[in-house]
């Protein structure tokens, strides 16, 4: 006898049910656990049920990619309302120091969101629509960026570049540490330190060198 047809919404509910079991596998274990099996189990379903809500592992991978992005969308607006009241500079201070504190309170979220090579499966299935996670973070901090060149915190110029450069620059120190690279926690931290202010002092040194050239054009 066929099962009953489900209602849109227990789908809806069911797919939550299989993304928080993926959380909390991501969580304490990191990205290699999250297999169908593994996550069917934490349902308490058969892994077979699985692929009657997702169609394949990197479909689950992608949904779960892009549930952790709408967490940080959330904490980005509250970002962009304090550059456009002219604090830029602090709006891209709290958005580097969130992606930090992420490498250091939950490393498997943070490798698995920023390193994690999760597998070809999600890049060949169509309902699959994996984005770097640098270009996300990118978006967002071109964003303020552009708003800092608005208010004269940071020079005109192009805001997409300058956003890549201070972001690469200050999220650096976690992701050698992530990757293994860099061990040493306490170096780590004093170079996420320096990196920010380097970071900063990138972007409003070429505030700096924006007038200094219009004062030389002028003639003073």
């Amino acid at each position: 006898m066929p099962r009953p047809k489900q209602s849109v919404s227990e789908i809806a509910h069911m797919r939550e049910r299989i993304l928080d079991a993926a959380d909390e596998l991501l969580l304490q274990q990191g990205a290699g656990a999250l297999s169908v099996r593994a996550i069917a189990e934490r349902v308490g379903v058969s892994h077979m049920s699985l692929y009657t809500y997702f169609h394949c592992r990197g479909e689950i991978i992608d949904a779960l990619l892009e549930r952790t992005r709408e967490r940080m969308n959330v904490h980005h607006e509250a970002l962009y309302e304090q550059a456009r009241a002219g604090d830029a500079t602090g709006a891209m201070c709290k958005l580097i120091d969130h992606v930090v504190q992420m490498a250091r309170r939950h490393p498997h979220v943070f490798a698995f969101v920023w390193l994690a090579q999760i597998g070809p499966e999600s890049h060949t299935h169509p309902g699959c629509r994996r984005r770097a996670a640098f270009t996300v973070a990118l978006e967002h901090a071109e964003l303020l960026v552009t708003i800092g060149m608005q208010n004269g915190e940071f020079a005109p110029g192009d805001a997409r570049t300058s956003a890549a450069t201070a972001v690469s620059m200050a999220i650096a120190p976690s992701l050698l540490h992530a990757s293994g690279r860099l061990e040493d926690t306490d170096l780590r931290d004093h170079m996420e330190e320096e990196a920010l202010k380097a970071s900063l002092c990138y972007l409003q040194g070429m505030a700096v060198a924006a007038l200094v050239t219009t004062l030389e054009s002028e003639g003073h």
